[in-house]
């Protein structure tokens, strides 16, 4: 994985499909949250020991008792994030690879029509 920020610009340049990468990657980084459309929010809770699924989890779950419950969802800014579930405050937020050339349209309409980026639902393992 590869930081979306100025520093990386230049190895993220080939798959931007961008003039100026830098530029993209300010404008990409400044906008708000995209607009979640059809995106179902997955929260990530710590584990649970009822029932356990194999002998290994209860080791599994003792070590991510304390884990930061987390909420997922895609947005129509590209990108997947990760919101802390007491604070709402974004812990991270991933571009897929496949949308990096398309990381230009976040926030922008043509002729109207919203361009659908990232608009998928969020799956959590536990």
């Amino acid at each position: 994985m590869v930081a979306l920020s100025a520093a990386n610009a230049a190895l993220l340049a080939p798959y931007l499909n961008a003039t100026d990468p830098v530029g993209l990657v300010r404008q990409v980084r400044s906008q708000p949250l995209g607009a979640i459309i059809d995106s179902t929010p997955a929260m990530l809770d710590p584990p649970s020991l009822d029932p356990p699924p194999d002998p290994d989890y209860a080791g599994f779950a003792a070590d991510h008792l304390n884990r930061r419950s987390l909420i997922f969802v895609g947005a129509n800014d590209g990108m997947m994030h990760a919101f802390d579930a007491r604070t709402g405050l974004e812990v991270w937020a991933y571009v897929p690879f496949n949308l990096l050339p398309n990381a230009g349209l976040a926030g922008r309409t043509g002729g109207g029509v919203v361009q659908v980026l990232r608009d998928s639902s969020a799956r959590s393992p536990t």
